[in-house]
């Protein structure tokens, strides 16, 4: 938006920790700061390069990424639950600020 600031509340040494902690794992860390309802930290795995969807050998690369993203179906479920409730959380803190 034109002359607007965008604020991230992202914390860059906690998200790059997190994404550390997260190589061998399928899941999701969300840290949050209750008081403010500020997203500290947002990580999804596995996650995957976004060059294998290019080139001869991106049907290949689409069917693995295809099998094992059947396989998270479950818990992109989860997730989606969560960012809703994320985004209540931070609607809220919007509606009671401007009081």
């Amino acid at each position: 938006m034109l002359g607007k600031n965008v604020v991230s509340t992202l914390d860059v040494n906690l998200q790059e920790y997190g994404e550390y902690l997260m190589q061998k794992f399928m899941g999701s860390i969300v840290a949050l700061e209750p008081s403010t309802g500020e997203i500290l930290c947002l990580i999804t795995a596995p996650n995957y390069t976004p060059e294998l969807l290019v080139g001869r050998a991106r049907g290949g690369n689409y069917q693995v990424l295809s099998e094992e993203l059947a396989l998270q179906s479950r818990l992109l479920k989860q997730t989606r639950r969560f960012r809703k409730l994320v985004k209540e959380k931070v609607g809220l803190n919007v509606t009671n600020s401007k009081k």
